[in-house]
């Protein structure tokens, strides 16, 4: 459904499509390797070896420029699809070639990683042990939104506030700062008065009922369908207490 019609608030809203979209993103973000290495460095880990590009991806670096200015009307994955065809033919001498420097590489890699790790203190292990575990916890939370969004599930309204920021999103200027602007328009939220704040409060209301009878209703599918997990302990408690009455009462 249009974002404007899920609203009614504004007839400007072409970006709260965005808005929906990045709340999931802030609370389900798994550590990418450059925010890996910016936490490492506020606790003042020396700075890892980096891991040497395997043949393809050098390939890539070293040709992607000249595909470029070759095709300037292309996009990202069309260059890079282009790059692809462009390494499949080339004869396996060449291919060998980029596989032995590989090979070297992932050699003195190898030996530069045993001894930043003999560098590290007690404490620097640690840290780069809870860091590793953050990470992997952030990628299954990840997985299992992407595993939810793939099964259909309903999405949860977003806070209040949001549909507040969303009516306002034509007062935003193209040289504004996003963040600069998301803070002035939630310190008008705040001022707002009780009045104001209740045709949002309304609205969120009638998205939160229609959100939760979707919500029923797929979960209803996902138990026929076999997939318990998905479904809150609540609804499947309310259940058994249910068939078990039923079953009390025939006998």
């Amino acid at each position: 459904m249009a974002c404007n019609k899920i609203l009614n608030l504004s007839s400007s809203t072409k970006y709260c499509n965005f808005l929906f979209t990045r709340i999931s993103q802030i609370v389900f973000r798994p550590y990418s390797e450059s925010r890996l290495r910016r936490l490492e460095k506020k606790w003042d880990i020396p700075p890892r070896p980096k891991r040497p590009l395997n043949p393809f991806f050098k390939f890539v670096v070293l040709r992607r420029e000249e595909m470029v200015k070759e095709n300037p009307q292309l996009k990202n994955p069309q260059i890079m699809q282009k790059l692809g065809e462009k390494f499949r033919s080339y004869d396996g001498n060449y291919k060998n070639e980029l596989q032995k420097e590989y090979r070297e590489e992932m050699n003195e890699y190898s030996r530069q990683m045993i001894l930043y790790e003999k560098s590290l203190t007690s404490e620097q292990k640690q840290i780069l042990k809870s860091l590793a575990e953050k990470r992997a916890e952030m990628k299954e939370k990840s997985k299992e939104q992407q595993r939810l969004k793939d099964l259909g599930k309903p999405r949860k309204p977003p806070p209040v506030i949001f549909l507040f920021i969303s009516s306002k999103m034509n007062t935003k200027k193209d040289d504004d700062q996003y963040h600069e602007w998301v803070s002035q328009i939630s310190k008008e939220w705040t001022l707002l008065s009780t009045e104001e704040r209740e045709k949002y409060e309304a609205e969120h209301k009638k998205m939160t009922e229609k959100y939760m009878n979707e919500l029923l209703a797929w979960e209803a599918e996902m138990i026929r369908l076999g997939h318990i997990d998905v479904v809150r302990r609540r609804v499947l408690l309310d259940l058994r207490i249910t068939v078990n009455y039923q079953l009390v009462k025939k006998t």
